[in-house]
Formats: C-alpha cells, structure tokens, sequence
C-alpha cells in the first residue's frame, strides 16, 4: 500500500513511486521484510 498526499492507495502494474510517497509493506515473517530491503536496494541494520 502507499500513502501519498494523505490518501491510501493499492499499486497496480504501473504504478510509480513518487518523492514523499510513503511505502507500507506487511509481510508475515522477517525474511520477508528482509527481501523488500533488498529489492528496493535499501540497507537493513539489524540491532
């Protein structure tokens, strides 16, 4: 799901990211999670 400009929204196909959009992803277990980091090429610090 993303928010943008205050509203919700489902992505379809072609759906693109835009600046400021915020990305709300669940996913049952952390190996998920860890998968959208690494697609989405962003650094996971674990603690």
């Amino acid at each position: 799901m993303i928010k943008r400009n205050g509203n919700f929204l489902t992505p379809k196909g072609a759906t693109v990211l835009e600046p400021l959009d915020t990305l709300i992803v669940l996913s049952e277990n952390e190996e998920g999670i860890d998968l959208v980091h690494e697609s989405l090429n962003l650094n996971n610090n674990k603690t």
